[in-house]
């Protein structure tokens, strides 16, 4: 086959592969991807290998996008449930409570105080690390894990803290491996 029909061949498989991901990230089986992308099981298997670390991210991206649309973020949430505690409480003061069945609005006024109370997250002071290191670096891990196992945190805000503590421990390996490179330059130029 010739250049041009190689990288036809090519740009084809890549299209397969991306669609690949993006049937796994949502659930299809195998079977279902075989009909549609025409490909053998085999073949999904090892593409399966290959490209599980991009599944797994396209399926959290596509987790985290449902959460957002169908249980909104903690900021819409309390505005939501604040919005409709103001509207109860407007109505209560409008009433005549001998006359009204207050019990009904005071129990929705007492839910609603509930709900926002269990939103409330005590703010932290945030700790930076000083000094780039591996102690620095677990110190930070270990306390986004207690933070998280003991609620102080929410979802999106212990999502956030990792992507810093990731990007903090990749730069730290960046910087040994500079060193270690820079250490091998010096003994390759001493010889």
């Amino acid at each position: 086959m010739n250049n041009t029909g190689e990288i036809i061949l090519h740009e084809g498989k890549t299209e397969q592969k991306t669609r690949f991901v993006e049937l796994r990230a949502k659930g299809y089986p195998y079977s279902k991807i075989c009909k549609e992308l025409e490909v053998s099981k085999g073949t999904l298997t090892v593409w399966n290998g290959e490209l599980s670390e991009e599944i797994a991210k396209l399926k959290a991206e596509n987790l985290r996008t449902l959460y957002d649309t169908y249980f909104m973020n903690k900021e819409a949430r309390i505005k939501r449930l604040g919005d409709m505690l103001k509207k109860i409480e407007d109505e209560l003061s409008k009433k005549d409570l001998s006359s009204v069945p207050a019990e009904k609005l005071l129990d929705y006024q007492l839910r609603y105080v509930e709900a926002l109370r269990d939103e409330y997250i005590e703010p932290q002071d945030t700790e930076t690390v000083t000094e780039l290191n591996a102690e620095g670096i677990l110190k930070e891990v270990v306390s986004l894990f207690a933070k998280i196992k003991s609620g102080e945190i929410t979802k999106e805000q212990a999502y956030r803290e990792n992507i810093v503590i990731a990007n903090l421990l990749k730069a730290y390996e960046n910087s040994i491996l500079e060193k270690k490179i820079d250490a091998l330059k010096s003994i390759l130029h001493s010889r």
